[in-house]
């Protein structure tokens, strides 16, 4: 689900499970694409493209929905506290911007760690949740840059 994951929410929630993973369509040095519509219970929602571009000073997120798409929200989780400064989000020394209208939103929440490795005597851990909340559904792009 997006509460654990740095994924889009295309109008509705994620299905779960390993039938509604994403299907790779590009891969190479500089870029990754894949097809995510299957991921969602909004069967609206005929196509979701999501590309990584590397850049030199970070990388690039780009989303192409298609189809029926009341909300739209760039989901980025992290541990580390970020803060907002206009209309960029800093974690530490990375900066995450939305080159389209959005409102910015961060919310958190704790959990326990599933691996035993991450949990320590069942400490509880916080995460962030930073939303980019879109004005108009569309192709959308996000820079996470140093």
């Amino acid at each position: 689900s997006s509460l654990g994951h740095s994924v889009p929410i295309a109008g509705g929630p994620q299905k779960e499970g390993l039938e509604c993973c994403g299907v790779v369509l590009e891969a190479s040095d500089n870029t990754f694409a894949l097809e995510m519509a299957e991921s969602y219970q909004n069967k609206e929602l005929q196509s979701l493209v999501r590309r990584f571009e590397l850049l030199d000073n970070g990388i690039r997120i780009i989303d192409i929905p298609q189809g029926q798409v009341q909300t739209y929200v760039e989901r980025f989780v992290t541990r580390i506290i970020p803060v907002v400064v206009g209309d960029k989000v800093l974690i530490d020394e990375y900066e995450l911007s939305c080159a389209q209208n959005a409102r910015i939103q961060i919310s958190q929440f704790t959990y326990e760690p599933r691996f035993e490795s991450f949990n320590k005597a069942g400490a509880r851990e916080t995460a962030y949740l930073i939303d980019f909340i879109v004005d108009k559904a569309g192709k959308t792009e996000i820079l996470i840059c140093k």
